[in-house]
């Protein structure tokens, strides 16, 4: 979070640097995995119930 403070090296940068530097491959797998799991989840509880 330091690079969004008035000392960061983000103040120099552009939007395109910040949506770059958010979704990136790491980011993307996270959220893949997350997707899988509430998925399995969701179907658990919905056969369960």
């Amino acid at each position: 979070m330091g690079e969004f403070t008035k000392t960061g090296n983000a103040r120099h940068k552009s939007i395109l640097w910040a949506v770059n530097d958010i979704f990136t491959t790491t980011n993307f797998e996270i959220a893949i995995a997350a997707a899988i799991l509430g998925y399995m989840v969701f179907e658990f509880l919905r056969k369960k119930l």
